[in-house]
């Protein structure tokens, strides 16, 4: 906290003593005894108030994540990419001149499989501390995130085959294989891969400690921290809040608002009474449980709350060792789908704050509009549910439950974690399959076979599993069959549905090297294609992530799933 607080009492000293001379200065004396007195003032800085739930470990990027909700926004606050995702999901360039593309040759695909990126810094980019930031930082960032040994590497580096400066502006990047990830390197956002380390601090410690000497230092502990975002870190008080002021030089402007103060709030009731009382302006992160953002957009006369689609509620289906085994047949997950009213489950349990999924991209992502026509769709019909599970050989019971030829009830578990709006929905759907006569038994899975050596045990569900996320396009390689979890490889797969297909293999893989957006939007809609028709898993309904936003508050929005919602906070300002 010292580092900051000096920076803090040098600022204010400043501040004040512009004040004095400007109230001193003797300015040139009008000879005309009717001659106006235009008084000198300063006007006072401008400031928001954000809240968050919890408080970073540390304000590098990537460094004790954690989870922590709003997290995302203090990272764009503090610090910038060459690119950043906007509040639509698309990338579009931040500190670089523009995102890597095939239009321009700033990506190239070569006859042995290679490809090459290039990446143009835009010109008076610096650092916080004034230095410039250059092609030998984003060479090095690429050696630091490489390097195993550290606790924010990461294996997405693995194709990279290399990195060369060509001047001060300029790196070229050269990867092993096509891999659309390439896209988001250097970049804030949901596929974040390699934010830019300043070489002029860090690359001489680098070679001189050791791993853990290395990752101890003032800068990732978080006093000594020096970023090229918009705002720089002025005072952090510890479980209370943390101060940013505008930083003057910042490449894209200097922030419209000089000084931001975020609150670190535990609980959202606490969070909920300050944005009614007017102590906050902006939430960071889901803040508020749906059910409060219903409240807060009752009550709020000075405010307004924004939603963006978050993460998908899905449901998993068992589809490797099924028990009972029809339910990895499609005619089955069908009338599954068919049997759920999602729309009365959007107005129940989220306040029709959100609506309907259909498939893993949703109305929200950039990549909707071309796959929209590829999606198959599974209106709300109930008699339809129930013929087609007669049609599977199933007849109704005296107690209004399907039986089998043999006589025994069809019925069903229904997983999912204690989270509340799982279980509400939990509830909800085992209500309704019950309806059409699919006896069904919610189980609640408990903490201790989530994690470790009891993960298989979570692995190998029997029917089905309800879970927020996990079915998006950044998480589309985790439904390869190769990532299945299976005791062989310590039930370490992340694929929940255990899909085992050659063709969906096929075509996440084509998708995941077609570099031309053209090709790569016709290999994501053969993917959603195949994925919905064959029903590989049961989407519900978008989950959103509701941001208080003050009406004095101008040009800001709710969080994107792939973005946070201070993407563009120095076009922030106050009305």
């Amino acid at each position: 906290m010292g580092g900051y607080t000096r920076r803090v009492t040098g600022s204010v000293a400043s501040w004040i003593a512009v004040v004095v001379l400007a109230g001193c200065a003797a300015g040139p004396k009008d000879s005309s005894p009717t001659a106006p007195q235009t008084p000198t003032t300063v006007a006072a800085p401008s400031r928001i108030t954000a809240a968050m739930l919890g408080e970073p470990r540390s304000l590098v990027p990537g460094v004790g994540v954690g989870g922590i909700r709003g997290l995302e926004a203090i990272d764009d606050l503090l610090d910038a990419g060459l690119s950043t995702r906007n509040d639509h999901g698309a990338l579009v360039p931040h500190l670089g001149v523009a995102v890597p593309n095939t239009d321009d040759g700033s990506w190239q695909l070569f006859p042995d499989g290679t490809m090459e990126t290039t990446w143009t810094i835009r010109p008076g980019a610096v650092w916080h501390d004034g230095a410039p930031l250059t092609a030998q930082d984003l060479v090095f960032t690429l050696t630091l995130y490489g390097d195993k040994r550290l606790e924010f590497a990461s294996s997405r580096f693995a194709d990279i085959d290399g990195a060369r400066a060509l001047d001060d502006r300029t790196v070229v990047v050269h990867w092993k294989s096509p891999n659309i990830a390439a896209a988001g390197l250097f970049a804030r956002g949901a596929d974040e891969l390699g934010l830019p380390l300043p070489s002029h601090l860090l690359e001489a410690s680098y070679g001189a400690l050791d791993p853990q000497a290395f990752m101890a230092q003032d800068y990732f502990t978080g006093t000594g921290f020096v970023g090229t975002g918009p705002y720089i870190p002025r005072e952090w008080v510890k479980g209370s809040q943390l101060v940013l002021g505008s930083f003057a030089d910042y490449v894209l402007g200097r922030p419209r608002i000089d000084e931001i103060v975020v609150k670190f709030i535990s609980d959202t009731d606490t969070v909920l009474a300050n944005v009614l009382a007017g102590a906050v302006d902006v939430t960071f992160g889901k803040t508020l449980s749906n059910e409060q953002a219903v409240e807060a957009r009752a009550r709020w006369a000075a405010g307004h709350v924004e939603v963006a689609q978050a993460n998908t509620i899905n449901i998993y289906p068992q589809h490797l060792t099924p028990n009972p085994p029809v339910v990895a047949q499609q005619p089955f997950l069908q009338a599954a789908l068919e049997g759920i009213d999602r729309q009365q489950l959007v107005g129940t349990l989220l306040g029709g704050l959100s609506e309907v999924a259909d498939s893993m991209v949703g109305p929200d992502d950039p990549e909707f509009p071309a796959v929209d026509s590829r999606i198959t769709r599974y209106p709300y019909d109930p008699r339809a549910a129930m013929q087609l599970i007669a049609g599977l050989g199933y007849a109704l019971g005296p107690d209004g439950f399907f039986v089998s030829e043999g006589g025994d009830k069809l019925t069903v578990e229904l997983r999912t974690v204690d989270v509340d709006i799982n279980t509400k929905a939990q509830l909800a759907i085992a209500d309704a399959w019950q309806h059409i006569g699919l006896a069904t038994q919610p189980y609640v899975v408990p903490p201790a076979l989530q994690t470790g050596p009891a993960r298989g045990q979570r692995a190998a569900f029997p029917a089905f599993d309800m879970e927020r996320g996990g079915a998006d396009l950044a998480s589309l390689p985790n439904f390869l069959s190769a990532n299945i979890a299976t005791p062989e490889n310590n039930w370490a797969g992340q694929f929940r549905t255990r899909y085992k297909s050659a063709a969906l293999d096929s075509l996440i893989t084509r998708y995941e090297s077609a570099i031309p957006l053209a090709e790569r939007n016709q290999a994501l809609g053969d993917v959603v294609a195949y994925m919905t028709q064959h029903l590989v898993m049961l989407p519900l309904f978008h989950d959103v992530e509701p941001t208080m936003i003050s009406n004095r508050l101008v040009n800001a929005h709710a969080r994107n799933v792939a973005s946070s919602n201070t993407w563009n906070v120095e076009q922030w300002a106050l009305q």
